[in-house]
């Protein structure tokens, strides 16, 4: 796992993608298999899931697009990839037949200092 943090980091200080997705993936993967083997075990996935998964590494291995997933503690898929790939994953991911909705979001303002409490 140190591993990953080194890595993760020079990711991000180099602005690469495709060093950082792979890492994004096997973190991912990491946590749920923890979940499938615990007791009780968690089994989230769902068929939609894992047609998310498979396509997002058709997608890369056989087209070359730059698109890496995560998962959320339950059965849905976050895509990562950069704003000039999201177009053209998100046609993709609307063309997958157990795919409900795709939402597309983007690097908000930055932080902010606050004068004020939130509540």
């Amino acid at each position: 796992m140190d591993g990953w943090l080194d890595e993760v980091r020079q990711a991000l200080a180099w602005r690469t993608i495709r060093r950082l997705g792979p890492v994004i993936e096997m973190d991912a993967l990491a946590m749920h298999s923890i979940m499938m083997t615990s007791t009780p075990s968690l089994l989230y996935w769902q068929p939609g899931t894992l047609e998310v998964l498979h396509a997002v590494r058709r997608w890369r291995e056989e087209e070359g697009l730059a698109v890496y997933f995560t998962i959320d503690a339950g059965p849905n898929v976050h895509l990562i990839c950069e704003a000039e790939t999201a177009p053209a994953v998100e046609t993709r991911l609307a063309g997958l037949r157990r795919v409900q909705r795709v939402i597309a979001s983007r690097p908000g303002p930055g932080a902010q200092l606050l004068n004020e409490h939130l509540i």
